[in-house]
């Protein structure tokens, strides 16, 4: 089962342009490392007196009304299961589903590392406009083509624009068709290539009450779980800069980014940056844990099925990689739920979080500007003291540093006066309760969800403890042990029920030193029989 998801935006007059040219990595947008990232474009239904989606989107920004929508924008993960070529395909069938003939634009694919996994990072930029060309009329020159429709002389005003994605977007019942239609170009890509693999485009919510009445909790659990939310692109390079500079990441690791107490300080200072994104953060790092123990669990019930038990054996040395395994799985378990709690204490536990929170909303993000402002004054005045005590310090560079110091203490005092201004006036009481209300809702889930998770840590911690113990207690030789009886404990263990699966360490603890000594006496009896029989040989070889 894989996963996607799908974003649309609005652009506005003086921004198409610009925003093709991004998508396309041209002009501005042109440089060797990111020009790297674009696999194909492709532009659509252009009329002709536009050579391509550029000079389609300049004049559409020229003509179009003041405020006026310029273009829809969706952005569309694609499978990183699949070739490029065969997401192209995927790409072309997505436009025809949604967009069809009658609307004019271009899209791109885009390909780089991802930064949560260690998977590509494939995705779709699809820019239209919601002109509909009518082919009954002769086709509109550029100054006619984006005026207003004229519903009684069709060919005096500018085409009709399709509004059904106009009204809430996001809650829009038109987006959970697109989602569908999406969601069907994938899977005919993956069905094209024989890869077993199908994506739905209908709700979380909607996706995890099917898997309830099909019986399959795993995939249930895997569903169970926030949508994942958009980060602005400048914050989400910010964290990976903050990661990438750190030791907290290691792409050979099936889940690259490992938060536990070790790297909290790297996780905290992405809390300082922004709290929003390090919480989604969080909540994908989650669902990337969750995703491989759905995986694990899968390849476990294949080989349970494929399994025939026989009086085989296992070595010590075999067991010992299987309760490393266990191990393993429970450190995950811990650094997850740690990193949780801390999340929370650091966010909604945090008095002076909370109340720069609901300051920074009051005021539109003046406070955190503020923040930002004076943070950038102590660094200007730090620098300029260090470079005059190492008499380093050019008559240019104090100039520069002048200038900023004075530029920031203005911009801090600007900002000051507004944040007194805000805080005086009625609305802010209200903004300031209404926010107050949200957090305290917010705060009641998150509460449940992290004293959840401390208390599941504590019994992980202590399965932990008794897999340690089990190892101690084998010897990593090849020595034998009946493989059955072990092996039906082990695949037992389940890691929704933590609290059996320490029973079933502790069983196969007390088993351990019994199979073993069962399996000694066995080789003793199996000497004692062949000494006999040496024995017997040898009488009757002196009778003749």
């Amino acid at each position: 089962m894989a996963t996607y998801f799908v974003r649309m935006s609005n652009g506005y007059k003086g921004q198409g342009a610009k925003r093709r040219d991004y998508i396309a990595r041209e002009k501005s947008f042109s440089s060797k490392k990111i020009r790297q990232e674009l696999v194909a474009s492709e532009d659509f239904n252009l009329p002709s007196w536009a050579g391509n989606s550029r000079e389609f989107f300049e004049a559409a920004d020229k003509y179009e009304r003041n405020n006026g929508i310029v273009f829809r924008q969706m952005i569309i993960a694609l499978p990183c299961e699949l070739s490029h070529e065969e997401n192209i395909d995927i790409a072309r069938n997505i436009v025809k589903k949604i967009v069809g003939n009658t609307k004019a634009g271009t899209w791109a694919i885009h390909s780089k590392p991802a930064f949560t996994t260690n998977d590509e990072n494939i995705h779709m930029h699809l820019m239209f406009s919601d002109r509909i060309q009518d082919p009954n009329i002769s086709e509109k020159p550029k100054e006619l083509y984006f005026r207003r429709y004229n519903q009684k002389n069709p060919e005096k005003g500018g085409y009709l624009k399709d509004i059904s994605l106009n009204v809430g977007h996001r809650k829009n019942p038109l987006m959970n068709q697109i989602r569908e239609q999406i969601a069907d170009a994938i899977n005919e890509g993956y069905a094209k290539t024989g890869i077993d693999i199908r994506i739905s485009g209908k709700t979380l919510e909607a996706q995890k009450a099917e898997a309830i009445s099909e019986n399959d909790l795993d995939k249930a659990e895997l569903l169970d779980r926030k949508p994942f939310r958009h980060i602005e692109q400048n914050h989400w390079r910010k964290m990976q800069k903050i990661f990438e500079e750190s030791t907290a990441i290691d792409h050979s690791k099936p889940i690259p980014i490992q938060l536990n107490n070790e790297h909290w300080d790297i996780f905290k200072r992405v809390i300082d940056f922004d709290i929003n994104t390090a919480e989604e953060l969080l909540n994908r790092l989650e669902y990337q844990f969750k995703k491989s123990k759905y995986k694990a669990n899968k390849l476990k019930k294949a080989a349970k099925a494929a399994l025939i038990e026989t009086e085989e054996f296992i070595t010590g040395t075999d067991l010992i990689k299987v309760i490393n395994d266990i191990e393993t799985k429970s450190n995950i378990r811990i650094n997850n739920n740690t990193a949780y709690v801390n999340l929370y204490n650091n966010i909604y536990a945090n008095k002076e979080i909370r109340s720069f929170m609901a300051m920074n909303f009051v005021t539109r993000g003046r406070v955190k500007k503020l923040k930002k402002a004076k943070n950038n004054l102590e660094s200007y005045i730090s620098k300029k003291k260090h470079l005059k005590n190492e008499n380093i310090l050019t008559p240019n560079e104090e100039h520069r540093l002048n200038l900023l110091i004075r530029a920031t203490q203005e911009q801090i005092k600007y900002l000051e006066d507004q944040i007194l201004s805000i805080k005086n006036k009625p609305v802010a009481k209200k903004r300031y309760d209404y926010f107050l209300a949200r957090l305290k809702k917010s705060m009641t889930v998150a509460r449940e969800k992290a004293t959840k998770k401390y208390e599941e840590a504590k019994i992980f911690k202590l399965l932990k403890k008794e897999t340690q113990e089990l190892k101690s207690n084998i010897s990593n030789t090849n020595e034998q042990i009946p493989e059955p009886k072990i092996l039906k404990l082990i695949q037992e263990i389940n890691f929704k029920e933590p609290q059996k699966a320490i029973e079933k360490i502790i069983q196969i603890k007390n088993l351990i030193p019994e199979e073993f000594q069962k399996q000694k006496e066995k080789a003793q009896n199996q000497n004692i029989k062949n000494e006999e029989h040496k024995k017997a040989v040898q009488r009757q070889d002196k009778e003749r």
